[in-house]
């Protein structure tokens, strides 16, 4: 069971709640560290835990392993190969970038149905959504299926499941708990449990269907690598350091590894697209500023935008020799172009899994910050970590910078498009968090 990582408000609460009845001070790294029930009692009392209680690493070839059950059914499953989809099924369908995947395929001619499920209609974003002129939840094309990415069967009964998957030329899975404030085990259900659902639902007895499966991950999968360029490759090699990959990017390389165990099980018979998108910017916007005033907005979820919004706020960059690499903004019509044309591509011919990195077409480099920020001036990290606090930047945020760039060097790999490769045993040499 995880702490409450994922909210600053809760954090303070629990950090008020600990010193009240412990008179333990635990500082805002401590609650970011110790994101477990058993962890955070060994923190508050070394003595109240025993050793073999203490969090361990996580085993990520367990992590990542295709359930047992699964593999007569995948054995038995036919493959799914028309192209251009007719019916197709989405997750993250209320979501900016989903809203623009969604508005892609009920444009399409051959499109006749957009199953999008794992809608949380009671969700203020939903509402949002749904209040909206022309909804396009609302399309004649759509069908929206109320769930939850962490529920079971993404909250579908049996009869809709084997109707839509029963059906489906094609899955588009875009949902995701997208926090970079929470754990990995606070959302694994909701990312990397939602992709192993998928792969249930396909596999079930009235469906058996290797339906062709678009993943959308995330360039960040690469963060523990410590590459000057990566890829359009397996990152399988390269699992997720707990100080370096935040959950989200933890839980989108699960995922991928994952579907390439499923690509690998099924004789590379099923076909499955790993979309890598840099840090997406929504078309029109200045580098740097932020999606929208309230505080779930892009500026205050994805990394990248971060960092550029509050070095514009607080006019510094920070600068530290831990930092290498580079930064990229894709703008979000050039992933959902990307997006277009693989689904209507059809699944390779060549027997591989397919991964595409979408990036823009400017890389800032991190040593150049200055150059996106005018009149910035460059502090060092621990400087710049207190005016971004001062400024408003979620504290959890400014604690996981702090932490990141205090312990060892940060990298952000630059994201090369090049042809896709093959899947190999990449799986030896996988190193436990």
């Amino acid at each position: 069971m995880s702490c409450p990582s994922g909210n600053s408000t809760l954090l303070l609460r629990v950090q008020y709640e600990i010193r009240k009845a412990w008179s333990v001070e635990l500082s805002l790294m401590d609650m970011f560290e110790y994101t477990t029930l058993g962890a955070m009692a060994r923190r508050i009392d070394p003595n109240s835990v025993s050793q073999s209680d203490e969090t361990q690493g996580i085993d990520w070839n367990a992590e990542t392993d295709i359930p047992g059950s699964f593999l007569t059914e995948l054995h038995l499953a036919q493959s799914v190969r028309t192209s251009p989809p007719r019916v197709i099924a989405m997750t993250g369908a209320t979501g900016f970038m989903g809203q623009a995947f969604l508005q892609a395929m009920i444009s399409e001619p051959t499109c006749q149905r957009v199953h999008c499920i794992a809608v949380r209609t009671g969700s203020a974003r939903t509402k949002q959504v749904l209040s909206q002129k022309n909804s396009l939840l609302r399309h004649p094309k759509v069908e929206v299926h109320a769930g939850d990415l962490s529920e079971p069967n993404l909250g579908l009964d049996e009869a809709t499941v084997t109707r839509i998957f029963g059906s489906a030329d094609c899955i588009i899975h875009n949902g995701a708990d997208t926090s970079h404030m929470k754990s990995y085990q606070s959302i694994q259900k909701a990312n990397h449990g939602s992709t192993q659902e998928i792969i249930k639902m396909c596999l079930g007895k009235q469906v058996r269907r290797m339906v062709p499966i678009h993943f959308v991950s995330s360039g960040e999968i690469w963060s523990s690598s410590t590459l000057e360029m990566a890829d359009e490759t397996s990152a399988a090699a390269y699992p997720p350091l707990p100080t370096l990959t935040t959950g989200y990017g933890a839980s989108k390389w699960a995922s991928e590894v994952f579907l390439e165990q499923v690509f690998e099980e099924s004789g590379a018979r099923w076909p499955i697209c790993i979309h890598r998108p840099a840090s997406v910017q929504p078309d029109g916007m200045e580098t740097g500023a932020a999606v929208h005033a309230d505080s779930t907005s892009v500026a205050d979820m994805d990394l990248t935008q971060t960092l550029l919004h509050y070095c514009r706020l607080t006019r510094s960059v920070p600068l530290s020799s831990r930092f290498r690499g580079c930064l990229n903004l894709v703008p979000l019509q050039s992933v959902v172009q990307d997006m277009v044309q693989a689904v209507r591509s059809g699944p390779s011919e060549d027997g591989k899994i397919a991964y595409l990195h979408e990036i823009g077409d400017t890389d800032i480099p991190l040593d150049q910050l200055r150059s996106v920020v005018p009149g910035a001036v460059e502090v060092d990290t621990d400087e710049w970590a207190r005016r971004a606090a001062a400024a408003g930047a979620n504290p959890v945020l400014v604690t996981m910078f702090q932490k990141m760039v205090g312990e060892q060097e940060v990298s952000f790999p630059r994201l090369r498009k090049s042809r896709c490769k093959p899947i190999g045993a990449m799986r030896n040499g996988y190193i436990p968090m």
